[in-house]
């Protein structure tokens, strides 16, 4: 599978606590059932008011219909390419 990085708008998304984020995770797990197995989250990050969700999909497609799903649009999907970090650098 694939890896995606989606950026979506969620108003006040930054001022959230950890039970209303938990809601909105239950309510996105809920919509994978509709899909399949081809389609999984991983975690998100909240920047501002945007979740930046990290998604393993067979296809873009199937973000997207996890999109209207959910009722939460997406700004931006993309394609992870290359995963880097610290260790990479390690000699």
């Amino acid at each position: 599978m694939k890896r995606y990085v989606i950026e979506r708008p969620m108003a006040n998304a930054g001022q959230m606590g950890p039970r209303e984020l938990s809601l909105v995770a239950r309510h996105s797990h809920q919509a994978f059932k509709c899909l399949g197995g081809d389609i999984h989250w991983l975690h998100a990050y909240v920047a501002d008011d945007k979740p930046f969700c990290i998604f393993p999909a067979k296809s873009s497609a199937l973000i997207r219909r996890h999109g209207q799903i959910r009722g939460f649009a997406a700004d931006s999907i993309h394609d992870v390419s290359r995963v880097f970090d610290l260790r990479c650098a390690a000699v």
